[in-house]
């Protein structure tokens, strides 16, 4: 056999490649070669010397209107007679007349393609999440071995909680079940030696962590031996991210000297990309955690801690060991550590909490739900259109199409769509996603995880999957069906068909089945979207759009003295007060909501512990004197901080009216001394009124409010009350700012109402995600109703015709296929409430602020979906008793 010659023309020169293989694919076997020459000769000799770009152009408008001619070419060969076409060969005629049966149908395919490509975009939006969890590249090796250590107490209220240092101290040199034991923190910091100052994220690592994790750096060298003990010298690690942005991946960036936080560092080396992982990728610079225990207090829980097991060690062996160090630690320190318990985790189980886990499992019934009525509608079209095409079938099978032939077009014809909607509907996942990380807002805590969410290659699989498997669903019984039918009837009758038994239990079965899907749909995204509009008409006693605050984070190396910390803030203080429109000026170390700011344990002085595990707490915050005034926080007894309340005068402190309710049976507080810690004992002067937390399960907390003038930390947070804009102010404040100290930033310029915002960003994303599932639902089950009613009102016009004609009133059919209907409707109103009930108990199990049982929600659903399932169920019927009755008798 003779080999064939290489074309000796340059690749460049040649047609384009996609175009020759749609002309091979979609044009007869026998024309190939004379096509494909007379149309390269043309393009070689005529075109081409014209431009690459117009040759092409030109050669895509031929092949797509020989594309279009070959669709259109009838098809001469009857499938299943000829032999030895090869199963190539039949399915390309397969699909090249399924692709035209698709296109002489405009508008079902429109539907259809439409419908299936909202389903499969939100399915690949969500499975994204569960991949971005599951299969993404973790920033941990041999994660087998791999287990998380948290920290637990029932009376604060505190699951899955951090270590304090010195705990963690503790678990590294006590516990023989678990090695490795690593410990992250982070804190804000500046980054300044690299052009202008700025606010960066520090993660604090042990040493080791890098070592124990298995992962080398990208550039550089781990963290060494020694260089977390106190005194040693300054060393950091760049995240992959600052390195590319401010340091242009220039590797000559290991080795150089940078300042943080004023103090001479040297970059060691760059962390791996694999670091960029949930909250881990928050973080801009890493550095050594000083394992000094005296710098920390016991109760200052901040610390995530990480293991792994020991050789022949097992989680239930870790597990008992860290629970009897538990005990033993709230023995020896009752004041911070009685009512704490730690627990061991295995890393599968604690990337996220059971909170997280049913907010997805929700989402996964719901998107399954979605999926299912979008079915059941492409599933009654489908065998509408299989009903009008019956003649079509029939004649095909009677020159000899076989049944299986005949359900294998369909079935392709199936995925066709199906295909075509699963490319559409992974550009509805990206768009989802985005819209996603754009809801949840740029300062959000759950913004870092959709980032992370990507259309990657494990959504593109699960996506084709189910491309494969939804024919199945909506497309295989409807050919089963079209394939069995009665040769003979459906010629004599001319296409005429009347539905048997089975197929109307089917119809009314996906009736009730659209409408139970999606009122439990509804449903649930009623209940979310209620307890978010609870949250949003939250009414505060202050302002908070009008109020600015950011982060201003000093240095300890250029504020050593506490006093030049106090220096800084008058000055700035009295510069921004100066501004027009600025009402008053406040600092606090923690924001409200937006900072972290734990609780913290105290004693009363001469009270006795309720119970042995008891112990009184209350969230802890410094603020200066316009605090109060700014946030509308009015004084119920006693008085507010004021100018005298100095480092040199008594130290005080005030509380709110949910900690005396707590705290002090006898309701009065005044006078009385508390003590936090080890710390001096502080007299309460005054009580407040409660701080309104944006949060609906718990929206009081208790409070310790303390003077920052006696509680001078070198964090902290500016807060600006204005006439006008608050946004207006930023250019102003940070102009101040610098007047004070050039080399200052800030950071984190939000509203008041903005961060509120933020902190329910949780809630509002899930409210969206279920609102649009429930709106497309809604949608898809009215237009799924009407399509399934139609269809069976025009199988019974004859019938309407007949009864019409013996004397019955239009109303009276009218009536009696409402009532029909109105049964079907009911039954799925009612199993969809019971569906509902149980996907909202899931759903309040995991966030506390949705009432599952809400009225109001299951009213108002109920009503409206039976509303709309009534008139999707009148329409037609309507229509059908309009027609005259002669015309009804002769009606196909």
């Amino acid at each position: 056999m003779q080999s064939k010659s290489p074309d000796p023309t340059p690749a460049r020169q040649q047609p384009p490649r996609a175009a020759v293989f749609l002309l091979r694919l979609f044009s007869p076997a026998a024309e190939h070669e004379e096509l494909l020459g007379d149309l390269r000769e043309e393009y070689s000799e005529h075109w081409l010397p014209r431009g690459r770009g117009v040759a092409r152009r030109w050669y895509w408008g031929q092949a797509l209107r020989s594309l279009r001619a070959g669709l259109d070419r009838p098809n001469r060969r009857v499938p299943g007679t000829r032999k030895g076409d090869g199963l190539v060969g039949n399915l390309l005629q397969d699909v090249r007349y399924g692709v035209r049966s698709l296109l002489n149908a405009p508008m079902f395919t429109g539907l259809t393609v439409l419908t299936l490509t909202l389903a499969i975009g939100v399915n690949s939006a969500i499975f994204s999440m569960v991949s971005a969890i599951f299969f993404s590249e973790m920033p941990l090796q041999n994660t087998e071995t791999a287990v998380f250590v948290w920290t637990n107490s029932a009376e604060r209220g505190v699951d899955r909680g951090s270590s304090s240092l010195p705990d963690f101290l503790d678990l590294r040199d006590q516990i023989d079940a678990l090695e490795g034991i690593v410990g992250i923190g982070q804190r804000p910091g500046i980054l300044s030696g690299v052009e202008e100052p700025t606010r960066v994220q520090l993660g604090l690592a042990s040493a080791d962590m890098l070592q124990v994790w298995g992962l080398a750096p990208h550039l550089g060298r781990n963290f060494a031996v020694g260089e977390d003990a106190p005194g040693a010298t300054r060393v950091a690690m760049l995240s992959h991210g600052l390195f590319e942005r401010r340091f242009g991946a220039d590797p000559s960036a290991v080795g150089r000297e940078v300042k943080i936080d004023g103090h001479p560092t040297t970059i060691v080396g760059v962390v791996s990309p694999q670091m960029e992982f949930g909250d881990l990728a928050a973080n801009d610079l890493w550095l050594p955690m000083i394992l000094d225990p005296a710098a920390t207090p016991r109760d200052v829980r901040s610390l995530f801690v990480s293991a792994r097991l020991a050789p022949d060690s097992t989680l239930e062996q870790a597990q008992a060991e860290v629970a009897l160090l538990g005990e033993r630690l709230a023995e020896q320190y009752p004041e911070t550590n009685r009512g704490w318990t730690i627990e061991v985790q295995d890393f599968q189980s604690g990337l996220a909490d059971d909170t997280f886990w049913t907010v997805i499992t929700l989402l996964g019934i719901t998107v399954g739900f979605v999926m299912l009525i979008a079915c059941s509608n492409i599933a009654t079209m489908t065998l509408a259109r299989a009903t009008s095409r019956a003649q079509e079938l029939a004649i095909r099978a009677a020159i000899g199409a076989g049944r299986g032939r005949i359900m294998r077009q369909l079935v392709t014809e199936s995925l066709l769509v199906s295909f075509v909607s699963a490319a559409l509907g992974l550009l509805v996942a990206r768009a989802a996603l985005y819209g996603l990380t754009w809801i949840a807002g740029e300062n959000s805590g759950v913004t870092s995880f959709f980032q992370m969410l990507s259309i990657d290659t494990g959504v593109l699989v699960f996506t084709l999957v189910v491309a494969l498997l939804a024919p199945l669903v909506f497309g295989l019984v409807p050919a089963i069906r079209a394939s069995r039918a009665d040769l003979a009837s459906t010629l004599k009758e001319g296409g005429r068909t009347s539905g048997d038994v089975a197929s109307l239990q089917g119809r009314r079965v996906l009736v009730a089945t659209q409408v139970s899907l999606a009122i439990a749909l509804m449903v649930v995204a009623g209940l979310m979207v209620r307890a978010l509009l609870e949250v949003r008409s939250m009414e505060f006693d202050h302002a908070p759009e009008t109020i600015l605050t950011m982060r201003i984070d000093l240095p300890d190396a250029g504020y050593p003295e506490l006093e030049h910390v106090r220096q800084f803030r008058r000055d700035v203080g009295e510069r921004i007060e100066a501004e027009p429109g600025v009402v008053r000026v406040a600092w606090v170390d923690t924001r409200p909501v937006a900072d972290f700011g734990g609780s913290t344990s105290f004693e009363i002085a001469g009270a006795e512990l309720r119970s042995e595990e008891q112990q009184p707490f209350a969230f802890r915050t410094a603020v200066s004197p316009p605090y109060f005034d700014m946030m509308k926080l009015r004084p119920l007894m006693g008085r507010l901080f004021g100018a005298a309340d100095r480092t040199d005068a008594a130290p005080v402190a005030l509380v709110n009216a949910e900690a005396v309710e707590r705290f002090w049976a006898g309701g009065e507080a005044l006078g009385h001394e508390i003590r936090m810690g080890d710390g001096e004992w502080l007299e309460i002067v005054g009580v407040v009124a409660n701080e309104l937390n944006p949060d609906p399960s718990d929206p009081t907390v208790p409070r310790i409010y303390l003077p920052i003038a006696q509680h001078t930390e070198l964090g902290g947070a500016l807060l600006v009350e204005s006439l006008n804009e608050p946004l207006a102010l930023t250019a102003s404040v940070r102009g101040a700012v610098l007047a004070i100290d050039p080399e200052q930033p800030i950071a984190d310029v939000r509203t008041q109402a903005r961060i509120y915002a933020d902190a329910n960003s949780s809630i509002s994303v899930v409210a969206s995600m279920l609102g649009s599932f429930a709106f497309f639902a809604l949608v898809m089950a009215g237009a799924g109703i009407y399509g399934v009613l139609s269809f069976m009102v025009a199988e019974r016009t004859r019938e309407f015709g007949i009864r019409m004609a013996l004397g019955a009133s239009r109303g009276s059919v009218r009536t009696m296929v409402m009532r029909n209907s109105g049964v079907l409707i009911l039954i799925g109103v009612l199993v969809g409430l019971v569906a509902a009930f149980g996907l909202g108990k899931l759903l309040a199990s995991a966030l506390p602020e949705i009432n599952a049982g809400d009225p109001m929600v299951y009213s108002s659903v109920g009503l409206l979906l039976f509303s709309v399932a009534a008139l999707a169920a009148w329409i037609p019927a309507r229509r059908a008793t309009r027609v005259e009755p002669v015309v009804a008798l002769r009606a196909d």
